[in-house]
């Protein structure tokens, strides 16, 4: 990704929370899971535009029982470990909190960057 965006290339992708880098440590000591691929911080940051896909934790685990997911064979392991109910709520809590910290940071810029000088006529 990052050599796509050095190369002028525009990205657009999905992103699941437990794959941002600083949330790694939170996300294991509830869920009990090391997630392996992980995105840094930085280019969540340098996105021009984030869109949250909001999905209950009821229609995610019928999503997976219905097979959208994961293959049938991992549906029953995935319901009783990662997608439990606790942790889908969890991480439905914390893409909420990042987001709300996003905006935040990204107003605090905008307004530390002081008033614009209107265009010369």
């Amino acid at each position: 990704m990052e050599e796509l965006l050095r190369e002028g290339i525009h990205v657009i992708t999905t992103v699941n929370i437990q794959h941002i880098e600083s949330l790694y440590d939170t996300i294991e000591g509830f869920t009990g899971v090391k997630v392996k691929e992980r995105v840094p911080d930085y280019i969540l940051a340098e996105a021009d535009q984030i869109v949250n896909v909001d999905v209950s934790s009821e229609d995610l685990q019928e999503r997976l029982k219905a097979g959208k997911v994961y293959p049938s064979e991992r549906v029953e392991s995935a319901l009783s470990n990662f997608f439990k109910e606790g942790n889908l709520s969890r991480l439905r809590e914390l893409a909420f909190e990042e987001i709300a910290h996003m905006l935040d940071r990204r107003r605090q810029n905008v307004e530390s960057a002081g008033p614009r000088a209107a265009p010369a006529a």
